[in-house]
């Protein structure tokens, strides 16, 4: 499906229905590994299939692949043909100028601290030769770049920065890295894994002299399979490494043993080819440039603006910046009180992919992901009085933290109503017999709970059933909330047959001849110690 056939459907929903994975997942990390588009996915088992029926007889038409890849690489950013390697990755891309430029001791390059490592370690490597590496400190994930430019000096060699912090989402102005670079006699190396493919660059309006990146993240391929650059005339200027029978100008007349290197950043091609990968990269690529940058830029932007709004609401404190020019597809957010590792794996359980990196949450949404993803990190309250909880209640908060990503618990004041604990007491039992569960939040309220569902922004309130017991009385109360506010969906869970009995009207009356190891089958442990206590002060008095 294409723009042009589909008129009522928005591009990014024709690009949504070229992803599989949104039929099991909510993919927010593509900033890790992205998930592959389904004419990448054929690419790749067509190959499989003629490697294995053919094998060699096609491996032209596989080779032709390649190059159809390094013209769509070309015209991603702007290059000519000649300039532009295809390699595994994004560290074999930094190690090529790392381990290949004309270094003398004392020279130095300038970075920064919170760099992703691969975009470090190469240049730390060069202590050895007596380089320097100066790795500057970001304020917040925040780059300053008169810092950066204070770190250079008449021996720096090359600023080696990303397009966008792996961990922050800063993007950074490439314009003004090109400027600060060549202002002070250095090089610009540009790690471009996490802006490629989203976000517009033209190599000759702006003059980065070297740039690498993987595939497998913002432009959907596989991993093991990317892109090098280097401007034409600083070809020569470094020594070419992994030279192989592919890197010469004779490259397949393998009688012919005369190292003539290709005029080309080719010459950096030493070998065979990862081709499935490759070709996999050239179906995505393609895909992509049906769009265009600028196209898949905006809508980054806009749903992504739209999931922080979505998680603010919820109560996560965004920290990425989300200005203009320095936001991006990454968003680095906390939601306090809460471990990200637990919270990260509840919202895996729950069909949500998501990172955690640098101590925060992160979420890379990319052009398809839509608001039905977002409102997967839905919010659901369970309201009730709690009096005291039972295991039977813990049963349905349990289960229903399982199907959302923010469940409130809803403690009921129940104004002259006669309660064993007090409001804050019952608040207080719920949240350490629930603490277990990072999701779940707990709350007082007073009056209509449909209310108090519609204040919390909520749109499903979760109710609990005993079999029969309650179901008559919970439809009619279902019927008024739907009456009062036709926006909040009631969802009914019944607990699991062992506990359709327990209410907290029985645990009252069994409690004062029950002992701890049968009251124990009917309310959490942390219940009953202040369950005993409460009892004690009722017969002192």
């Amino acid at each position: 499906m294409t723009e042009e056939n589909s008129q009522s459907t928005p591009w990014w929903e024709q690009l949504r229905h070229e992803m599989p994975v949104t039929e099991n997942w909510v993919y927010f990390d593509h900033a890790a590994v992205a998930p592959l588009p389904e004419v990448a996915r054929k690419t790749i088992v067509a190959w499989a299939e003629e490697a294995t029926n053919c094998g060699d007889p096609v491996w032209p038409q596989w080779r032709a692949g390649l190059e159809s890849l390094r013209g769509g690489l070309t015209k991603l950013i702007g290059a000519d043909e000649d300039e532009v390697a295809l390699i595994r990755n994004t560290t074999e891309g930094i190690s090529l100028v790392a381990e290949g430029f004309p270094w003398q001791p004392g020279d130095n390059v300038v970075t920064l601290d919170d760099e992703f490592p691969s975009n470090q370690f190469p240049w730390m490597n060069l202590a050895r030769l007596g380089v320097e590496t100066r790795r500057v400190s970001p304020e917040n994930g925040r780059v300053n770049l008169d810092t950066v430019a204070a770190a250079c000096d008449d021996r720096t060699r090359i600023v080696t920065i990303s397009w966008v912090g792996y961990a922050s989402g800063w993007r950074n102005d490439v314009d003004a890295l090109c400027e600060l670079a060549h202002s002070r006699g250095a090089l610009l190396f540009l790690d471009a894994i996490q802006g490629l493919g989203v976000f517009p660059l033209d190599v000759k309006q702006t003059p980065v002299d070297f740039l690498a990146a993987d595939g497998h993240k913002w432009m959907l391929g596989p991993e093991g399979a990317g892109v090098f650059y280097i401007r034409r005339e600083l070809l020569d200027r470094l020594t070419p490494l992994g030279v192989g029978w592919n890197s010469v100008v004779s490259s397949g007349d393998y009688t012919r043993v005369e190292l003539e290197l290709k005029p080309s950043a080719q010459r950096y091609e030493g070998g065979s080819y990862n081709m499935v990968g490759l070709l996999g990269l050239g179906a995505s690529v393609d895909l992509l440039a049906r769009y265009g940058p600028e196209k898949i830029s905006q809508r980054v932007l806009e749903i992504t603006d739209r999931f922080c709004e979505r998680i603010e609401q919820l109560g996560a404190v965004v920290h990425s910046d989300r200005s203009e020019q320095r936001s991006s597809g990454i968003v680095a957010f906390e939601t306090p009180g809460h471990s990200h590792v637990k919270l990260r794996q509840h919202c895996m359980d729950q069909g949500i992919v998501l990172s955690v990196r640098a101590g925060r949450l992160r979420a890379a949404l990319h052009a398809y992901n839509n608001e039905d993803d977002i409102e997967r990190f839905a919010e659901a309250v369970y309201t009730g009085s709690f009096d005291p909880i039972t295991l039977g209640h813990l049963n349905v908060i349990e289960r229903a933290s399982k199907l959302v990503d923010r469940l409130i618990v809803g403690v009921a004041v129940h104004g002259g109503k006669k309660t064993m604990f007090t409001i804050d007491e019952r608040v207080e039992l719920v949240r350490r017999t629930t603490e277990h569960i990072p999701t779940v939040e707990v709350q007082k309220f007073s009056g209509l709970a449909v209310r108090f569902v519609r204040k919390s922004g909520a749109r499903v309130m979760v109710r609990g059933v005993r079999p029969l017991t309650d179901i008559a009385a919970e439809f009619t109360m279902m019927l008024a909330n739907r009456h009062l506010d036709p926006n909040i969906e009631t969802v009914f869970l019944a607990s699991d047959e062992e506990f359709s009995h327990v209410s907290s009207s029985l645990i009252k009356q069994i409690a004062p001849l029950a002992s701890d190891q049968e009251l124990a089958t009917f309310i959490p442990s942390q219940v009953i110690d202040e369950l005993r206590k409460k009892l004690a002060r009722e017969e002192d008095e």
